[in-house]
This record gives C-alpha cells, structure tokens and sequence, in this order.
C-alpha cells in the first residue's frame, strides 16, 4: 500500500516546511530530533460530547529528543539476535514476568510478516510488540519512551495543530486489500506526514506506544472505568493514526489521524499489525553532542476495539 498526503502545492504547504523545534546547533547526528520544552495546547474541545482527548488545557514539556523515525524490524531484530527477550535488565518487573511465561521470543507474527515483506521487511516499522517488549527495547538502547505530552508535542508542535503536517485534512490514499493485516509502509514514505518539528509518520503509519498511563485530562466530563480511583485495570496509551485508521475511510482517518487522538492498550496486548513505536531521550548536554544511538547497553492495554481504547470519538 502506498499511501500520498496530497496538499495545494501552490499554498506553499510543502514547498518549505517550517521546522519550529530545530536549532542548527542543536540538530542530533543520529536520527533523532530535538524539541524545544515550553508550553502548549494539549488536547481538544469537546463538541457534541465529550471525548477521551478532551478537553483542550495547558501543559508545559522539558526539551527532549524524539526519534525522527519510527522503529524499523531492522533495528528491532538487532535486540532478538542480543537475546534481549531473555535479559532480565532490558525489563519492567511485570514485563519479565509476562516475556517468561509466555515464552515470548519475537514480535507477534515476525516469520509470517518477514516472508511477506521480503527485502523491504527492514524499512518497516515494527509491529506486533507490546507496550512491554517496546519499553524493554528502549532500555536495550539506552532510551526511553516518549511521554503522551512529548508525543504530541513532537506532533502538534506550538500552534496547535490538527494534524502533524497542519490543520487541513488533504489526503490521497489507497485502501489496503481485503484481509491484508500487514499494510506497512517503510518509514519516510509519505513526504507529507511530517510534522512542523521534522519527525516523520506520526499521523497514519502506525500507532505508537508512549510511556504514560491512561488517564482523565484536567476538566474532562469523559467516563471511563479504566482511569481513576475505582479503576480495576490501569492501562498504557497509544498515540496516533495508522494505516488501519486510513483503511477505514477518509471520515475515520480525519479523526485518527489528529495530532490528538488516543487509544488505551493493555502493557501486554501484542496482537495488533498497526501498533509500533519510536524513543525518546531526555535534553542532556551529553545528548546534544549526537553521540546518542538505537543500539547499546541500555540504562502494562485493552484493544482498540474496547470502548475507551478505540480512540476519542468512538
């Protein structure tokens, strides 16, 4: 599937992009970005009711680094051949616990998506995994994961847009073949899904775990049972639109595809073809100098088709 964000040219959309967080001095070497911390707008105003990314309030980010890129199958497959899945270091308690029990040794379905992919199966972002196995391949690299607030930031930026690329939803796509559960593109294939700061595919490649717990924005007259002091179940939140969300349609995709949108995963659901990731670092002198990198010795979600992880407006 080859997916084309289609913008008028003429209104100068495309033809020079805005890069609001980059500093010349500041720009990393090794793939990932540097965001300027401050305040923003995070969330969105409820319309006819309320929604799980609403409502719309103030949050202020430290600066940090994002991934310019999401994680390939390529990188991925670097913490499989270090036997990362057996190393209890690379993770949480629960994800240890989890990874053991299951005997878990590789993302869900990496044979078959290999076979299928061929030569191209490393330029794909890596899916299948859950929050548990992209955490514990954070720490293999001496990362972390974004934030929910730094996600969108990366996403969003300073004025708040709708979507990463702006605020009008322009988009051209072809709509993956009935049954085809592995419509990836390879990162950096749509041009247009970039956001102001210069991070790719945030708005319909796939899903991306982020470090933060579900939770009620400020304000919110949103319900939800897995958030609060009665919650039963506490689960971890997924930013973004994926190629699932355009398969589904423009209307769907408009909404997916916002720089707002969340889902609500449990830590150890696996089983999804549109659920990746990317890393973060946090601003430190020592990580300005680019000498950061995806490979090194490293320093818990219901389904989206659940009530509360099927998104805002569902």
């Amino acid at each position: 599937m080859k997916r084309i964000l289609t913008f008028a040219v003429a209104c100068g959309l495309l033809a020079a992009p805005l890069f609001f967080g980059l500093v010349a001095a500041e720009e990393p070497t090794d793939g990932m970005i540097f965001i300027s911390g401050g305040a923003f707008r995070m969330g969105t105003e409820a319309g006819d009711r309320p929604t799980n990314d609403s409502p719309e309030h103030p949050v202020n980010v430290k600066s940090f680094w994002i991934d310019r890129y999401e994680v390939t199958n390529g990188e991925f497959e670097r913490f499989i051949a270090a036997k990362g899945y057996e190393k209890k270091e690379y993770w949480t308690e629960d994800g240890f616990a989890w990874v053991t029990s299951m005997e878990r040794k590789s993302p869900d379905k990496w044979a078959k998506r290999k076979e299928l992919l061929g030569d191209e199966f490393g330029k794909h972002p890596v899916t299948g995994v859950s929050w548990f196995e992209a955490d514990a391949f954070a720490r293999f690299c001496g990362k972390r994961l974004p934030t929910e607030k730094e996600w969108e930031r990366a996403a969003r930026s300073v004025d708040a847009r709708k979507y990463p690329w702006g605020n009008d939803f322009k988009v051209g796509f072809k709509i993956p073949a009935p049954g085809d559960r592995s419509a990836t593109d390879p990162i950096g294939s749509n041009p247009a899904d970039i956001s102001a700061d210069g991070v790719f595919d945030m708005g319909a490649s796939v899903s991306e775990w982020t470090s933060s717990w579900f939770e009620g924005y400020p304000g919110t007259k949103y319900e939800s049972r897995y958030w609060g002091p009665d919650a039963r179940i506490r689960l971890k939140v997924a930013r973004g639109g994926s190629w699932r969300s355009v398969s589904r349609g423009e209307k769907t995709a408009s909404v997916q595809c916002r720089t707002t949108y969340r889902e609500a995963q449990y830590s150890w659901r696996r089983g999804y073809p549109f659920i990746g990731f990317r890393l973060a670092m946090d601003a430190k002198p020592a990580a300005r100098s680019g000498e950061t990198g995806r490979e090194g010795a490293g320093t818990t979600g219901e389904g989206a088709d659940d009530e509360d992880s099927s998104g805002a407006d569902e």
